[in-house]
This record gives C-alpha cells, structure tokens and sequence, in this order.
C-alpha cells in the first residue's frame, strides 16, 4: 500500500505513469502517421491512375491525342521516280517493239511501280502521345516514351530501348538536316489543328515541326526535327505523370512484330516483275 501522502511516492507513480503513457502511446502514434502518410500516396496514385486512364479513353474516343506520320523529304520523290521509269520503260515498249510482249512489259511495270511504292512511300515514323511508332517496310516498332532512353542520329534515326533498338529506314543521317534546319522567325503557335498544320504554307521541311492538340497530320521532315519532335513529347508525356504509372495504363507497350502488309505488297511486287519478264 502505497502512502499518497508522501510526496515523493507521488512524484514517482506520476513519473512512471507518464513514462509508460509516452512510451506506449508514442508508437502507436507514429504507426498511425505512417500508414496515414502511405494511404494518403496510394490515394494519390490511385487518383493519378484513374485521370491518365480517363484521359487516355477520352483521347481514343474523340481523336483528341495528337498524331504526326512523318516521313522523310525524298520519300515520296523517290516513288514517284520509280513510276516515272515505269512509264517510260513502256512507252519506249510501245513506240520500237509494239504490242508484241506488251502483256510482259505492262506486268513489269506495274511491280516496279508497286515496288517503289512499299518501300519508299509506305515507310514512316509516327509520334502519337504514347510513344513512337517505326513502320519500315517489313517490320512494325512500337516504343512507348517510359521505355524510351536515346535517340540516336548520326547515322539515320535509332531509338534505343532496354529491351531493342530500332532504326528507321526512313530517315538518314542527321548531318545534313542540321545544317538546312531553319528557325521559325516567329514562335509556333501551341494550338495549331491538323488540319492548318497540313495545309500550312509556311510550313517548309527542316522547319520546327507545328505543333498540334489533336487530329492526325502527315508531314514530310528530316531526321534532326523529327528527333526534336519526339523528344518534346517525351518531355510532355514525363510531366504528366511518372514512367511507372505510363507504361502500367498506356495501350503502346515496346514490341517489335512483322508488317505482314507490307511484307505481302512487297511480294506482289516481285512476283508482277518475274512474271514480266517470264513473258517478254
């Protein structure tokens, strides 16, 4: 039985009685705070979650993602010239043989044309919200921007990934387009459409790239601005939300696969030119 009286009994069962209180009290406390600190991040990233998954449906729904198919500025040149060739190799046909083998030649020239057009018209690089997309004439490339870790363009348009590195066959060395790159003499406007960007006159290539909100715009470009373009979106895309949460809730995921379109007109190509000259 303790005396109350005594003060100093007092004193050491208040003492003893504050020291357990601190002691007990205290973890619990902190344990509280901890794991109010850990609900409130998850809270947090479940809200990012949902807003990046939101805006991603929204963006697929009403075409608001912004979407550039790039190509390079000799592409369309150089399928045109295999058309050209076509048609003077069958004129010339025409004018000294005749229409003896005629069904040959025609057969010719319509897989050179063809095959002009797989491999230097079809080919191009598409920088969407995601990620990049490298469409070359047998394979498919899809990189997202949270797998993305150089872009590489001494020697043609390589992007590098942990996982593969793609090159496009597109574009070629960056030397030259950066010396014919031309600063715009007045600051490109962020909410330029599709549809002005396309048919913008000012527009010339080695020009910065315009910038769009939405739609789908085909631009011709060289290898530095397209290098520029991508690395702006990528720096856009790293603002909006971490790498984890994009590559988790993004719909391009880094892969590689076989453009069987492309492998299949590329086919029908050569098959029209060996049976053109089977039959001359």
């Amino acid at each position: 039985m303790i005396d109350m009286g005594d003060d100093s009994n007092i004193s050491e069962i208040f003492t003893a009685t504050a020291t357990h209180s601190f002691l007990v009290l205290l973890p619990q406390a902190r344990h509280r705070r901890g794991a109010s600190v850990r609900e409130a991040h998850l809270r947090y990233v479940g809200r990012e979650r949902a807003a990046y998954q939101f805006y991603s449906r929204l963006s697929e729904n009403t075409g608001m993602e912004p979407i550039y198919k790039l190509r390079a500025t000799s592409q369309y040149s150089i399928a045109i010239a295999f058309g050209i060739c076509a048609t003077l190799i069958l004129l010339v046909q025409l004018k000294q043989v005749g229409t003896h083998g005629l069904a040959g030649t025609f057969l010719f020239c319509l897989g050179l044309t063809l095959l002009g057009f797989v491999l230097y018209a079809l080919p191009h690089v598409e920088v969407n919200a995601e990620g990049v997309v490298i469409a070359n004439t047998f394979t498919t490339t899809c990189i997202s921007f949270a797998d993305l870790i150089d872009i590489e363009t001494q020697w043609g348009l390589t992007f590098t990934t942990a996982k593969l590195k793609a090159r496009s066959r597109s574009f070629g060395s960056s030397a030259a387009s950066a010396r014919q790159f031309r600063a715009p003499k007045t600051p490109q406007r962020a909410d330029i459409g599709a549809h002005k960007a396309s048919h913008d006159s000012s527009y010339q290539p080695g020009n910065p790239i315009p910038e769009i909100t939405s739609g789908q715009v085909s631009l011709r470009a060289t290898t530095f601005t397209t290098a520029r373009l991508v690395e702006d979106m990528r720096t856009g895309a790293s603002r909006t939300s971490s790498s984890e949460i994009a590559r988790e809730c993004s719909s391009l995921t880094t892969s590689r696969s076989l453009a069987w379109a492309r492998i299949l007109l590329t086919a029908c190509s050569l098959a029209l030119l060996g049976l053109g000259v089977a039959l001359l």
